[in-house]
């Protein structure tokens, strides 16, 4: 399994395909490849910087801002991007933003070339042309190699005229090291060093410059190299006009052997003129006549003297000698010359005719067409100098000299990657025509356009012209880097560091190249030489360490982890994969740390929760391990291996049904992990859900039939499922004992199965042996002899253990005869109690319970001090029926050894069978008291505790025996709540007889129906299949006994097999027309069926009955009654109860008002329901593939459709209770509550508010929605405190030490502490978690909400939780859980399960006039583990108020009904502030999953004293004043229960307590 990710390349490469996409013109693309990369590493500030980019280029120029906001948030030193935001408000002509930024880049890195040019276009823009040509300067002046010799004489010129010589002189200098054959640059040069009188430094300048105008002049313009006009780049501001030069490239000319008759035609004073060079050549050849003179008929001889004008300047008189050649011959060679002498006077009209001339006669003359191309450019007639280029360049593709001309045109016409190319073809024919520089400089550009293997041509040319290049090679390396070209990029590297070992990046990049290779000791060289360089460079310490994870060098890799996250402690990955180094270190602790940090900095990483719960697992904090792989799960739905693990977590934890569901969906993902399957035989074996174990097992099997104990596994559970079974079970359980002979557990279980198998005991005893326990195999070997009494090997056997023990087998007293002879027997040995004990073992055991009393008896006769014999007994009188005898006898045990646990047991069995109910308790403790571990005391006891109606502590018990052995006393409380309230309920009885209608209630309901103004038709929807008869009739009969008439029954029979029904449905609807029934051909299920019955309906409203319920003869006339009160009602439920042993009415539910969040814990609604039928129409009825929870998934899906829902607070429906009805317990429809778990799945995500559904552990049907949290906003945790320091201490160290919510503080008001102790508790925490934690003090009287105004003023985070100083946290993740509520819209306080350190409950939401006073908390001081009134406990509520002791509130809402009120000092300030939440629309609620300890009132203690009692009592009125209507009527709380006591029972009529203030 992969543990470590590394993201940091992969995000890299993402970046540059943005920037290459970016340079290509693919701006979505290039979104997405940023966006991809920032999915990978959200802190990778280049990928913000190329996302800014691109939207930029959109001209999305909001957007872009945005996105190097944050980039500079991430690296606030991020100089390109502080540029790139001075760009944006340039364009927008913000010109003072604009030059702030760019100042700012230049701060953080000076030599930033661009910055300076583009500030130098801002300050042109606003008029300031001192300022521009400062930074053109700077510009220049660090990246002169990317200017072009034009724009360095330009800028020259500008600074020459401002009398600024010596920045004049440097630009001077640069053009001449670029363009060595300008002679302009020269003569401006001198010029200038002129003016500032250094004349010896200035003649050579000035003697360069004639000589390379005499060049010029001598080669016309052929291998010219520079452009008319080549002006400045960038957008700088204009420069002075550069002159025209002609062919920089000097090339001595190559004199031809002069044929002597022209030679002596040339004059004397001619030849004086020519140079030097030629001059010599024709001393060689010929003395020069005196007195010649020119033979006007040769033109050759003009042609040479034109030459000689053109080298010395005089442009003039070269002309006159070429027009005097071509008056005697027009030759295109002629035509090029005197073109060349024209342009170069200046006349540049007709050398461009002279070029076309040329052409005309030659139109092959590449050489003519190339300087006709320089004059189109110099006259900027653009597309003709490009056609001549190109002309050139086609007729001699080896014209180096025109290709680089050609760039240069394309250059000034912005067509910089045409350009780039031309350039790229002229150093191609002619590497040496440029320079190292000029190759490094056109290397970057074909980089920037993508074109990277020319690119890379460039950089190796450069460094083969310039071997000591040093950042050539280190620049070549990143893009062989780049390409992936890994050695080649070595190479580079190591010539890099070849030439300066001093540059860091080149030592960490080559580490880099390395690590692709594979090279790993060689990488870890490089960084660690990286490191030494630059000691503060993150990366390098976290790289270095990533290759020593590869070598398993884990102590290393820690230490290099460490010092980059002392570097960079926010970047989450270094942390990430410090966690994992510490995990192969095993320093779990250490790890946690680490990965939480990592989360804190990442929270949607994977792997880090991940990793996080694997480490959790192994110091076993398992419950923080569940919420670490949840939220892996979340990040990554679809990595088997975290749902697996999580599964695995959860079956520690004994979270049976939690554990299927994530091994399920792990084995969805992948199916050939043996493993899953495995565990998840378990968890169904805990469940006693055989059927899916043994198939689990099986899959197992399947895929790896050498699991662990497979066989046993799968035996066991073939044995538990029944009796068909066993003989599969028996060859497992062999093949099981064949690969683990000496495990004794598996003889047990298969002589379970083959109890007369002889063979079995023999193995079992040789087992026994091995494990050098002789006496019990001394035990089984008998066993086997009993079984084959004359096999000799046995006795063998047998007779070797006895030796080793010292006992010789022999035929006398020690060799008893049971069958038949007992009684003679006992008279043998009259003195032998040992003897006589186990003597009536074995008549006990044979059934002889007659002489196994008299065997006891003799042997209690002889030796009364052995407990032993007094329990046996005890057992035997007991099964005898002699009670009282059994009673003495155990009593009798306990006395001699009160230890054993079995006799206390075994007494108060015996109690409880006589009714001796106070005494079997006492008899249970103390077996209890014995054995803490022995769950059949528990059990038994919680019986006993049930029948004298001790439910809470009856429960208490149950849940213990669940805990201690979940296969013997599998709880399902549901099943419990029934045994527990089964038969008449003296209290529900007492209230049914005032409460129910009587006949003449019934007649004066039927008088008023008829002054109803709206009697809707009401559609009664029945499915019906097999109904047993007795139970049809009712159903039917309790719709014909209803007194509203104005009703239809619609019923749908599923093709029921059972022939009554039919037979009974069309007696029914005989006999009344209202009566419908449909008969289905197939068997479609309930909601097919319900469908079908829906069909038939035509009435406005439907209302839900089961076909073995029935309705009270009033249910119809209250819903009519409320509907003429609210004929806006879509839906309507009442209260209802439950048909026990088709006679008693037990069980009243009654509910609250609605509830929406109370629903998405429960179907609570259930019966009588009423819809209104067109909704129910529009969403479709019912949904096949929900059976069982059919009518739950409708009202969730009806209520998304409306608000207008309404209780009647009155018992309208009797729901029976029998094998097969949901009634009937959890057992009757398992099915059930896997589809009330999908249809909630579903409604959350139709609703918009993701999250998971999950179960209650114990109590199906119960589920907790656990939203997905879309922004984990700031909470601020707001505890006040007074002295108390260790309390305080307590309460901080459990939040900072379990709480997994990443962004929390912690706000401490003193309010006024005296104690020096708790000054240096605040002071520990302040140092501790400085980051997190601040206290402030308040010296007031204290006033709780006014201390809390004060602090959520202090606070800074959207969620406000105000929590006691007295509470401790016990579930990490209580954060997450209590803002996954607050974040909803519609919630406005949320509130939790509290409790005491005995596991009493402190606080399960609020009810308002609970205790006869304001409000009160429910089931106050109640064990915890009980489930509340149908499952409010362990359920989510919407409740009136939940405490401020632990309380959760967006700071919006809080803000908006003005925070507490700080009348209420102390008592009902909480109450009140929920009150007014609720009078402003939101909905409160508690949450049961989030549990914290509170050590109530440890503060401010009790309120026992008058003042107090005064006070409270002010309080109190107040509150009633204000918010009577709640006290009164509590919307949550049924009127029909019980506010005298915090139990939820029924409300009687004679309750009056009222407390005393």
């Amino acid at each position: 399994m992969p543990s470590t990710v590394n993201t940091e390349s992969t995000a890299v490469q993402f970046n540059q395909q943005g920037e290459t996409y970016l340079s290509q013109g693919k701006l979505e693309e290039a979104i997405a490849s940023c966006e991809q990369a920032l999915k990978i590493h959200p802190n990778f500030a280049p990928a913000y910087k190329t996302l800014g980019n691109v939207l930029q280029a959109q001209g999305r120029m909001e957007e872009a801002r945005h996105w190097y906001a944050k980039a500079i948030e991430i690296e606030p030193n991020f100089a390109e991007v502080y540029a790139n935001l001075g760009s944006i408000y340039a364009q927008q002509e913000k010109w003072s933003e604009a030059i702030e930024f760019y100042q700012k880049a230049i701060a953080i890195k000076p030599n930033f070339a661009g910055v300076y040019r583009n500030l130098a276009k801002v300050f042109g823009q606003i008029s300031k042309p001192a300022e521009a040509q400062h930074c053109w300067y700077q510009a220049f002046s660090l990246e002169p190699e990317k200017v072009s010799p034009a724009e360095h004489l330009n800028l020259g010129d500008a600074l020459f005229r401002q009398e600024k010589f010596p920045e004049a002189i440097a630009c001077y200098q640069r053009t001449i090291k670029l363009d060595p054959n300008l002679a302009t640059a020269y003569q401006n040069l001198g010029e200038a060093l002129k003016k500032q009188g250094k004349l010896d430094e200035a003649t050579p300048y000035y003697r360069k410059a004639i000589e390379l105008n005499a060049a010029h002049a001598r080669n016309g313009s052929e291998g010219q190299q520079t452009l008319a006009g080549a002006n400045g780049t960038n957008g700088a501001v204009k420069s002075p006009p550069v002159q025209q030069q002609i062919a920089p490239k000097v090339q001595q000319p190559q004199v031809q052997q002069i044929p002597e008759q022209i030679l002596r035609k040339i004059p004397q004073e001619i030849l004086q003129q020519i140079p030097q060079q030629i001059k010599q050549q024709i001393k060689q050849q010929v003395q020069p006549p005196v007195n010649a003179g020119i033979s006007t008929e040769d033109p050759e001889a003009y042609k040479i003297l034109a030459e000689g004008y053109f080298a010395q300047g005089k442009m003039e008189q070269a002309i006159s000698a070429c027009k005097k050649a071509l008056q005697i011959k027009p030759e295109a060679p002629l035509y090029k010359m005197l073109g060349n002498a024209l342009q170069a006077g200046g006349k540049i009209d007709e050398a461009k005719s002279c070029y076309v001339k040329a052409i005309e006669i030659n139109p092959n003359f590449a050489e003519a067409y190339a300087n006709y191309g320089s004059i189109c450019a110099q006259q900027e007639q653009w597309q003709q100098a490009v056609s001549a280029y190109e002309k050139a360049i086609a007729l001699k593709p080896d014209f180096a000299g025109a290709f680089r001309n050609f760039a240069k045109l394309l250059t000034q016409l912005g067509k910089s990657e045409a350009a780039a190319e031309a350039l790229y073809r002229a150093f191609a024919i002619d590497p040496k025509s440029g320079t190292a520089e000029e190759h490094e400089n056109l290397a970057k550009t074909l980089i920037e356009q993508g074109k990277v293997n020319q690119g890379i041509d460039c950089y190796q040319r450069a460094v083969e012209l310039n071997p000591n290049a040093g950042a050539a090679y280190h620049e070549l390396g990143e893009i062989l880097k780049d390409q992936e070209q890994w050695d080649a990029a070595v190479d580079a590297y190591r010539n890099a560091i070849r030439i300066n070992p001093d540059l860091s990046w080149s030592h960490n990049n080559l580490a880099e190249s390395l690590v692709k290779l594979e090279r790993w000791e060689e990488s870890v060289e490089a960084y660690r030489k990286a490191i030494e360089l630059n000691p503060d460079f993150s990366w390098s310490h976290n790289n270095l360490a990533d290759v020593l994870l590869k070598l398993e060098r884990w102590d290393e890799a820690v230490e290099a982890y460490r010092k980059a996250t002392e570097l960079n402690p926010d970047f989450s990955w270094s942390h990430n994969y410090l966690a994992d180094a510490l995990i192969k270190l095993e320093r779990w602790d250490e790890a946690i740390s680490a990965y939480q940090r990592s989360i804190e900095l990442n929270p949607d990483h994977f792997w880090a929760h991940n990793n996080l719960a694997e480490a959790l697992v192994n110091l076993e904090r398992w419950d923080e391990a569940v919420v670490a792989y949840r939220r892996a799960n979340e990040l990554n739905p679809n990595f088997f291996w975290s749902h697996s693990k999580l599964g695995d977590v959860l079956l520690e934890l004994e979270r049976w049904d939690e554990a299927i569901e994530v091994y399920r969906r792990a084995a969805e993902l992948n199916r050939d992990f043996a493993w899953t399957y495995y565990n998840m035989g378990t968890a169904f074996e805990k469940l006693e859900r055989w059927d899916e174990s043994i198939a689990a097992y099986r899959c197992a099997v399947e895929i790896q039939p050498d699991l662990p104990w497979i066989s046993q596994k799968l035996a066991d559970a073939l044995r538990m499922r029944s009796q068909w079974d066993l003989q599969d079970a028996m060859g497992l359980y062999r093949k099981a004992i064949q690969e683990n002979r000496d495990d004794v557990q598996l003889y047990h279980k298969a002589l379970e199965i083959a109890p007369n198998d002889a063979d079995l005991y023999v193995e079992l005893a040789n087992a026994l042996v091995r494990h050098s326990w002789p006496d019990g195999a001394i035990v089984f070997y008998q066993m086997a002899l009993q079984i084959r009494p004359d096999d000799k090997a046995i006795s063998g056997l047998l007779d070797e253990v006895l030796k080793k023990k010292g006992i010789t087998k022999g035929t006398g007293k020690s060799d008893r005869a049971v069958n038949g002879h007992s009684r003679s027997a006992i008279e043998a040995t009259p003195g032998v109690a040992a003897e006589y004990h186990e003597l009536g073992e074995t008549l006990q055991q044979e059934g002889k319970f007659g002489e196994a009393v008299a065997a006891y008896r003799k042997a209690i006769a002889i030796n009364p001090n052995y407990f032993g014999t007094h329990h046996n007994l005890g057992d035997v009188l007991k099964w005898t029926g002699k009670v009282d005898e059994s009673i003495k006898s155990y009593q009798k045990s306990v006395e001699v050894n009160p230890t054993f646990v079995w006799s206390h047991h075994n007494l108060a069995d015996v109690f409880q069978q006589e009714g001796r109910l106070d005494e079997a308790i006492v008899s249970y403790r103390k077996a209890i008291e014995v054995d803490p571990e022995f769950g059949w005391s528990y059990y038994n006891l919680a019986k006993t505790l049930a029948k004298q109606d001790k439910l809470s502590e009856a429960l208490e018990a149950y849940q213990t025996a669940s805990k201690l052995d979940s296969k013997l006393f599998g709880l399902d409380y549901e099943n419990l709540r029934e045994s527990l309230f089964l038969g008449q309920d003296p209290a529900y009885t007492k209230w049914r007889a005032k409460h129910s209608p009587r006949e003449s209630d019934l007649r004066k309901m039927a008088e008023t129906l008829e002054i109803f103004s709206y009697k809707p038709l009401i559609s009664i929807v029945m499915p019906a299949y097999n109904t047993p008869e007795n139970y049809l009739r009712e159903a039917i009969d309790s719709v014909l006994n209803q007194i509203y008439p104005y009703w239809e029954l619609c019923i749908a029979d599923d093709s029921s097999t059972a022939p009554h029904v039919k037979r009974i449905l069309q007696e029914y609807a005989a006999k009344d027309d209202r009566i419908k029934v449909v008969y289905r051909t197939k068997n479609g299920h309930i909601s097919h069926c319900s469908n079908s019955a829906l069909e038939l309906a035509t009435g406005e409203f439907i209302s839900l009955l089961d076909h073995d319920d029935t309705l009270t003869p009033e249910a119809l006339y209250e819903v009519v009654l409320l509907l003429n009160r609210h004929p806006e009602a879509d839906m309507i439920y009442s209260d209802e109860d439950k048909i026990y042993e088709d006679k008693e009415l037990i069980n009243p539910f009654f509910k609250a008002e609605w509830s929406p969040d109370s629903f998405l814990s429960r179907m609570y609604t259930c019966h009588l329901g009423t819809y209104r039928k067109n909704l129910i129409d529009e969403i479709g009825g019912f949904r096949p593939g929900f059976e069982g929870a059919q009518d739950y998934d409708l009202v969730l899906r009806f209520t998304e459709k409306t608000d207008k829902i309404f209780h009647i607070p009155k018992i309208l429906y009797h729901w029976r209770m029998h094998a097969g009805s949901a009634a009937g317990g959890v057992d009757a429809k398992p099915y059930a509550y896997d589809a009330g778990q999908r249809a909630l799945q579903e409604a959350i995500e139709r609703r918009g508010e993701p999250g998971r559904i999950e179960g209650v552990p114990y109590f199906l049907g119960h589920f907790i929605a656990r939203y997905k949290i879309a922004d984990y906003k700031r909470v601020s945790i707001i505890i006040p405190t007074r002295d108390l320091g260790d309390v305080l201490d307590t309460c901080l160290e459990s939040i900072f030490t379990k709480s997994v919510y990443p962004n929390y503080e912690v706000i401490v008001i003193d309010n006024g502490s005296q104690e020096k102790h708790t000054a240096e508790i605040l002071a520990k925490w302040t140092h501790q978690e400085s980051a997190r934690f601040k206290s402030y003090r308040l010296d007031i009287p204290f006033n709780f909400s006014k201390i809390n105004n004060y602090a959520a003023s202090k606070a800074e985070g959207d969620y406000l939780l105000f929590l006691n100083n007295d509470t401790e946290v016990i579930t990490p993740d209580w954060i997450d859980a209590m803002v996954e509520q607050s974040q909803r819209s519609s919630i406005g306080a949320v509130g939790n399960l509290l409790i005491y350190s005995d596991n009493k409950i402190q606080h399960a939401g609020v009810v308002m006039g609970l205790g006869g006073g304001v409000a009160g908390h429910s089931y106050y001081h109640m064990p915890r583990s009980i489930p509340g009134y149908f499952g409010n406990v362990v359920g989510m509520n919407n409740v009136s108020a939940v405490t401020a002791a632990c309380l959760m509130c967006r700071r919006e809402v809080f803000e908006s009904i003005g925070g507490f009120d700080e009348e209420l000092t102390v008592a009902y300030n909480d109450v009140d502030l929920c009150l007014k939440m609720l009078e402003k629309g939101y909905r409160n609620i508690y949450l049961p999953h989030v549990v914290l300890y509170h050590h109530e009132s440890k503060s401010r203690g009790y309120e026992d004293s008058p003042e107090k009692k005064a006070r409270l009592k002010k309080e109190s009125k107040l509150m009633e004043s204000r918010w009577q209507k709640y006290i009164d009527n509590d919307p949550y709380y049924s009127p029909h229960l019980t506010r005298a006591c915090q139990d939820s029972g029924v409300r009687l009529e004679d309750e009056n307590w009222q407390p005393s203030h």
